[in-house]
């Protein structure tokens, strides 16, 4: 993914009803389970809707559309949410892009062409695509025009850490109620 960014979940009250109540353990599975669907889940939207509040939609559209979350482990084993973009080109428009190293002819000719039909016309497809490509190759993305990037994955972050956390500092009472459920 593009940019990665960690929240950290203190699970140690978790850690402790499960000691006291070995029974429980499949319950809290399950609770951490579904809220780490529900913190994927909101972290998704929010990251799609900053995405698009911000026009970062490029000429493919493909940026927006990879952006997708994912469950990695089980509670037991480094349970693990994800969310960011998944097109290799995710780290450029999130970051900018150096000079240096080209970038690729077919994402850059297909930008080329919606963006600029008229530089196509003249010059034909792949003479465009060439000269955007050694632009970029040689000025980078940073310095021109301004781009720094659009930071959709750090600023999705920090708008959404703190409603995560939340989302998780429930937890606990919740187990303690459901556990509280199974022993009467």
């Amino acid at each position: 993914m593009a940019g990665e960014s960690v929240i950290t979940i203190d699970t140690r009250e978790l850690d402790e009803l499960i000691r006291k109540f070995p029974k429980a353990a499949s319950i809290i599975d399950e609770l951490m389970e579904s809220t780490m669907t529900e913190s994927v889940a909101f972290l998704e939207s929010a990251m799609v809707k900053k995405a698009d509040a911000k026009g970062v939609v490029g000429a493919t559209g493909q940026y927006v559309q990879s952006i997708a979350g994912a469950i990695h482990g089980t509670p037991a084993h480094d349970l693990r949410g994800t969310v960011g973009p998944g097109v290799p080109h995710g780290i450029y428009v999130e970051k900018g892009r150096r000079p240096g190293k080209w970038p690729p002819s077919g994402p850059i000719g297909l930008w080329v062409s919606r963006k600029a039909p008229g530089m196509v016309a003249e010059l034909g497809l792949p003479a465009a695509t060439f000269l955007v490509q050694r632009a970029i190759g040689r000025r980078g993305t940073i310095k021109r025009f301004g781009y720094k990037g659009a930071d959709v994955v750090k600023e999705t972050y920090d708008e959404g850490h703190g409603k995560v956390l939340n989302m998780w500092r429930g937890l606990p009472a919740k187990a303690a109620t459901r556990i509280a459920g199974m022993l009467r």
